[in-house]
């Protein structure tokens, strides 16, 4: 029995400022808009620490799809 390989995953990057050179796009709609409709591989949509103040929308064509980020802190000021 041979080994199985992992599927080939691509990787965006979502900040918000320009710190960072890697960024892909700056709000993560943007993100979600730039990936293919059924894509053949799988996406992960890599969100550094920011505020995004954006509603999302996520087509059902958009399949495939992984949000990776930090759990955010939420306080009551």
């Amino acid at each position: 029995m041979g080994r199985q390989r992992a599927p080939h995953v691509r990787v965006c990057v979502v900040e918000p400022s320009r710190l960072h050179l890697y960024r892909d796009h700056a709000t993560v709609q943007a993100t979600v808009n730039a990936t293919p409709d059924t894509p053949a591989e799988g996406w992960t949509l890599v969100i550094a620490a920011g505020t995004y103040r954006e509603t999302v929308l996520v087509p059902q064509a958009k399949i495939g799809l992984c949000f990776l980020g930090r759990p955010a802190t939420l306080g009551t000021w």
